[in-house]
């Protein structure tokens, strides 16, 4: 797609969240997550991560609907192949 971004920015953002969760800062972590997935929806990796970040932090609901959507994300990919 047009608007990807270069894979080091991803890997620099997940990298902050992982540090930013380790200081136990979770509500930047998830904001820093969150921005990855406004870029690219389709990104599992962000998407994975906000998964367990609200796994850690107990918010089993959000963890589903992450879930829901890391499916969608798989699925549309499939038919694009």
């Amino acid at each position: 797609a047009m608007g990807d971004r270069p894979a080091q920015v991803t890997e620099a953002v997940l990298g902050l969240s992982r540090a930013l969760q380790r200081s136990e800062r979770f509500d930047e972590a998830e904001v820093e997550l969150h921005s990855l997935l406004d870029l690219d929806p389709r990104d599992a990796r962000a998407r994975e991560e906000l998964v367990e970040l609200y796994g850690r932090l107990g918010q089993t609901e959000k963890v589903e609907e992450q879930l829901a959507k890391l499916a969608e994300s798989f699925d549309s990919e499939g038919e694009q192949d």
